[in-house]
């Protein structure tokens, strides 16, 4: 199975456009949500129940904010060619040694389910730092450095749950 970010570093180099770049951000949101919401029928916990209830409203505010932030540059006829944003640019990080199998069909038990959505989160909120670290615009900075933190928050709020989860387990 290839990996969700190979597909992302292919896709950023091969966009020509800040808009194709948002398109592609709010696909990724939907695949999010999608995955929160088809994971809830495999949780037992009441507790990752909630968290992935959440998580998927989260993503869906994320496509929205994205779709938003998409119309505005439409509506304010700002540029949507690569002048003040360079989505193939050479330095792209190798995201793909240090996180895998985010939508990993081998996870089935809760805390793999929420291993592969931490590995979401966290790739996520990679992506959006890139894309915050490649736009020379100040809008289209601070709104991806915006993302990238609330992916963060999401990444920390699952690893918190995890850690709390089997430490419990350890001492028990």
């Amino acid at each position: 199975m290839k990996d969700i970010l190979d597909s992302i570093i292919e896709e950023l180099e091969e966009l020509d456009t800040f808009e194709e770049v948002l398109d592609m951000a709010i696909s990724l949101e939907e695949k999010g949500r999608s995955f929160y919401l088809d994971k809830l029928a495999e949780i037992k916990s009441p507790t990752v129940q909630d968290i992935f209830t959440y998580l998927a409203r989260e993503e869906k505010k994320h496509s929205q904010y994205l779709r938003d932030f998409k119309e505005k540059y439409s509506k304010d006829s700002i540029s949507h060619d690569l002048s003040s944003f360079n989505p193939g640019a050479a330095t792209t990080p190798d995201f793909r040694e240090m996180l895998q199998e985010e939508f990993s069909e081998r996870w089935s038990d809760e805390e793999g389910v929420l291993l592969s959505a931490l590995r979401f989160e966290k790739k996520t909120e990679m992506l959006y730092t890139e894309l915050a670290r490649r736009a020379t615009d100040k809008k289209k900075k601070h709104f991806f450095e915006k993302l990238a933190n609330y992916e963060k928050e999401h990444y920390e709020l699952i690893d918190g749950f995890l850690e709390f989860s089997t430490q419990f387990r350890m001492e028990t």
